[in-house]
């Protein structure tokens, strides 16, 4: 007896490697609020300005917030359609408006690329390391592949 399908589905990272990113982008902020400690205490070498500590740290800041919000990106697949949906961004595509999909590269793995009908729309990027099942396989395979 084949299982019910039941819409909309939700995709994510799963939790130990969204943690893991959320961590890894994480890091260089926290190294430097650490030295910006130190060197308020008066341990850390004076090299750095507090200007220059205060810019470092919003570039950091902002590696982390893009790091973590791309960990926080899911993907809902619809009967009808699909919609990737994050903190800065959500979008849908409807089926009547799926060209088809390609694969994408990213590291030593890959991703899914939906390519829109419309050619002026941009494609929908799955983000990379989505934990998927056989129904989003199968879900998929409705979408011809196109290169």
């Amino acid at each position: 007896m084949e299982r019910l399908k039941q819409y909309p589905r939700t995709y994510s990272l799963d939790a130990r490697t969204r943690r893991a990113l959320v961590a890894s982008s994480s890091a260089p902020l926290a190294l430097i609020i650490a030295v910006s400690v130190l060197k308020v205490a008066g341990l850390a070498n004076k090299n750095l300005t507090p200007t220059q500590l205060l810019a470092v740290g919003f570039v950091f800041a902002l590696f982390a917030l893009f790091g973590s919000s791309s960990a926080h990106r899911r993907v809902v697949l619809y009967e009808d359609g699909i919609g990737v949906f994050g903190w800065f961004s959500s979008r849908r595509l409807n089926r009547s408006e799926i060209l088809g999909r390609r694969m994408g590269k990213w590291r030593n793995g890959s991703y899914y690329i939906i390519v829109p009908v419309d050619k002026s729309a941009r494609e929908l990027r799955l983000p990379p390391l989505l934990h998927m099942d056989k129904d989003f396989f199968a879900w998929m395979k409705g979408i011809p592949r196109v290169d």
